[in-house]
């Protein structure tokens, strides 16, 4: 089977996978409680509130209902999030969905970045101080809470410094009052970059250091433990005996030949990393003052926003599902043998 071939393929198995997301969020909402909590605020009337049952078919049969409900999911008609300031759902991710995935993103590349290498040096140099160095960090990643390490950056890198009159990093938020980029994209750093203003650059910098790295700490330790364990397993295998008795250098056997296969079983954490990456970003967001859907989500729960705890349970699994595709993706051009199945 040809690469586009493929893709085609896994593309059109997304469109039951969506469906069944709907089904199952469609039926949470109609067990946790009244689904036209979603759409009404405490400044309707009675009147008012039978009208918004009767457009949105909550006086119908359940089945009825969920054509109803994919219609204003395809209309972008999600609700009201009475958590900001009575604003539609789809307007408030729209609004904060770029913070999110910015700080996401940044995440998973200083894992991937940082993981990859350790993980290689730790096989390589397997029951040596460096391979002993990366496990304890590893351990230390997949054990220690979000919510902790982030307390103990914060005192370390703003408030320690601060009072011994030393540079510190900025404590929470995006940008520094003042220092907004125009918005263009949503996300700070490119928006710094179109406006060609190099200090906005470097604040959106400083203000992502600390969030990024407390939220790919977990990501960064399980993506060096994985890589670790497949180059050892695939640096076993007789093809890397025969690269090496061909008399190829050690670097081109670990990098070229040992490292493309051991990314496999890599590629499927990193996946899983970035979407639970994007739901794990509620405490850092919240931590951090950062203000995109995970700041936003625990705030909701707080105060029983349904509507928008609804949203924002879709966009992770939308996002959930387009990472899984990405990854099925990357597996069939590291694996050709995968496009047979």
């Amino acid at each position: 089977m040809k690469m586009y071939q493929y893709i085609i393929r896994r593309l059109l198995l997304l469109i039951p996978v969506l469906i069944g997301i709907t089904i199952l969020i469609f039926l949470l909402t109609r067990i946790g409680g009244d689904p036209a909590a979603a759409y009404i605020t405490p400044r309707m009337t009675h009147e008012q509130i039978e009208k918004v049952k009767e457009i949105h078919g909550f006086n119908q049969p359940v089945y009825v209902q969920y054509l109803y409900y994919m219609g204003d999911i395809l209309r972008g008609d999600w609700g009201i999030s009475k958590a900001h300031q009575d604003m539609p759902v789809l307007d408030v991710i729209k609004l904060r969905l770029p913070a999110t995935i910015e700080l996401t993103i940044v995440a998973m590349l200083l894992a991937t970045i940082v993981g990859i290498p350790l993980g290689v040096i730790s096989a390589t140099k397997k029951d040596k101080w460096p391979d002993h160095a990366t496990r304890l960090f590893a351990l230390s990643g997949v054990s220690i809470p979000i919510f902790w390490l982030g307390f103990l950056m914060q005192y370390i890198f703003f408030y320690l410094l601060k009072i011994n009159g030393l540079p510190h990093l900025p404590l929470y938020g995006r940008a520094t009052a003042g220092m907004y980029p125009p918005q263009v994209t949503g996300f700070f750093t490119l928006d710094s970059i179109i406006a060609g203003n190099p200090s906005m650059f470097l604040d959106t910098i400083a203000h992502l250091v600390m969030p990024a790295f407390c939220l790919s700490y977990v990501s960064l330790a399980e993506i060096a433990r994985m890589t670790r364990s497949s180059m050892l397993e695939v640096m076993g295998q007789d093809y890397i005996r025969t690269a090496r008795a061909k008399g190829l250098s050690e670097r081109k056997v670990i990098y070229k030949h040992a490292l493309r296969n051991a990314l496999i079983p890599t590629v499927t954490i990193i996946g899983l990393s970035f979407g639970g990456l994007l739901a794990g970003a509620v405490l850092t967001e919240t931590i951090f003052n950062w203000p995109g859907v995970g700041s936003w989500a625990a705030e909701s729960i707080v105060r029983i926003d349904t509507a928008a705890i609804v949203g924002f349970t879709i966009i992770v699994a939308i996002m959930y599902t387009i990472v899984n595709l990405i990854v099925d993706l990357t597996y069939a051009y590291l694996d050709p043998r995968v496009r047979l199945e």
